[in-house]
């Protein structure tokens, strides 16, 4: 290996239709990389980035995203010469807003001089946990918190990731929040998120599933695949008080039913349903 500006970065860029963009994700998220940024297309299409380092490039992904997706996707492989490239790649990103109330930034804290004043900024650095903001399950869930998060309220995020939900309850005036993440690296990117929001007063990360957490809360947003959702059903309806109030998101169009029967089965009642694309987010209420 050469020295640090001798290309130490590797770029994999493809594109997949717009249908295989979840599967594509899924992929995604199991990969190592450094960043990762989508782009949605014209023509239908999303385009992927994702960045290594030389000694964690990962070998035949064309093969292995392929094999995954079920159709053969081209995969281009590029050097990066610029050692300062994690640097430009975050000032590339533009900050987007979330909600009504929320903007991203994605990487460090913007200077005073760069934030806006009609919304909130977090700062979530692109990486491998899920939630940077701008996918629609996550916006689905940003819009209820809004509505819904109250102060002095007692918030359960379970399936944080990147602690984005976690962040805007906190920020909206949630007296406490209880982050659940199942996966330990994730876990830590979520640790690292909420250290630099400086929230440890209010927000509590616990490593582990909903059996892991106790109390009573007032709401609670889930944004995990159906089936996640489905198996943890019991213990999400035991863990809301009677009168609270969820949104379960990372719900399929076709799959948004099954997800219903699941929760009327634990004894709650669905008072609504958003829809963003093909994702549905159900909002839900325990009966007092």
């Amino acid at each position: 290996m050469g020295n640090s500006s001798s290309a130490p970065w590797v770029r994999l860029s493809f594109c997949v239709p717009s249908a295989l963009m979840e599967a594509a994700l899924a992929w995604v998220e199991g990969e190592e990389s450094l960043g990762a940024e989508t782009r949605e297309l014209a023509d239908g299409e999303v385009a992927f980035q994702l960045y290594f380092s030389v000694e964690n490039s990962p070998e035949a992904p064309a093969q292995r995203l392929s094999h995954a997706l079920g159709v053969p996707v081209a995969v281009q492989i590029e050097s990066v010469a610029d050692g300062r490239w994690e640097e430009i790649y975050y000032q590339g990103l533009a900050p987007f807003p979330v909600g009504e109330r929320f903007i991203i930034y994605p990487g460090d804290a913007p200077g005073s001089e760069a934030q806006r004043e009609d919304r909130i900024a977090l700062w979530i650095p692109p990486g491998r946990a899920f939630g940077t903001g701008d996918h629609a399950t996550t916006q689905l869930c940003v819009r209820f918190l809004e509505r819904h998060v109250q102060r002095g309220n007692r918030v359960l995020d379970v399936g944080t990731g990147s602690g984005i939900l976690a962040l805007v309850a906190a920020s909206l005036g949630a007296a406490r929040v209880v982050a659940v993440e199942v996966d330990p690296e994730v876990a830590c990117v979520a640790l690292e998120n909420l250290r630099r929001h400086r929230v440890g007063a209010v927000v509590e990360l616990v490593e582990g599933t909903t059996q892991s957490v106790s109390g009573c809360f007032d709401l609670l947003a889930a944004n995990l695949r159906s089936g996640l959702l489905m198996e943890s059903m019991a213990d999400l309806a035991f863990l809301l008080r009677p009168g609270g109030m969820a949104v379960l998101s990372g719900i399929l169009i076709p799959e948004a039913n099954e997800v219903q029967t699941a929760a009327l089965g634990r004894g709650l009642e669905v008072t609504a349903q958003a829809s963003s694309g093909e994702w549905v987010a159900l909002e839900l209420v325990k009966p007092c």
